[in-house]
């Protein structure tokens, strides 16, 4: 994101973030023109994630996953459980976990994915801004 905003702008973007337990969010300031100024914010809803995932993992469950693929998809998804029952939980964490599920489920063959499972992908993708 901060390389598209200096290319669209042509400046340096500094970046700050906010989390707290309902959401997270994410802002960039313009810098080199004197007195312009730019904001973006990004919105992770916790209970939007909370929902998706569970619906994610259950999809996972019920699926016929090879076992070590499903102990590694389980692993993201402890790591955003955890984060999600923090006071103040991660959204990079949150959101690097998520692409690490979802380099997984893209990874696995056409045949492996059920349509539940890539439903509750979609779902948790856009829970988690990725997509």
């Amino acid at each position: 994101m901060r390389k598209e905003l200096d290319q669209e702008y042509g400046a340096k973007v500094g970046l700050k973030t906010q989390l707290s337990k309902d959401a997270a969010s994410c802002s960039a300031i313009q810098q080199g023109s004197p007195g312009a100024k730019q904001t973006v914010e990004i919105t992770l809803n916790v209970e939007s994630v909370t929902n998706a995932l569970a619906g994610f993992a259950s999809a996972i469950a019920t699926a016929a996953l090879p076992p070590k693929t499903v102990e590694e998809l389980k692993g993201d998804i402890h790591t955003i459980r955890a984060q999600l029952q923090k006071p103040s939980p991660s959204r990079l964490i949150i959101q690097e976990a998520g692409k690490s599920l979802r380099n997984v489920v893209e990874g696995m063959t056409g045949g492996m994915l059920a349509p539940a499972v890539t439903t509750a992908a979609a779902a948790l993708w856009s829970a988690l801004g990725l997509g």
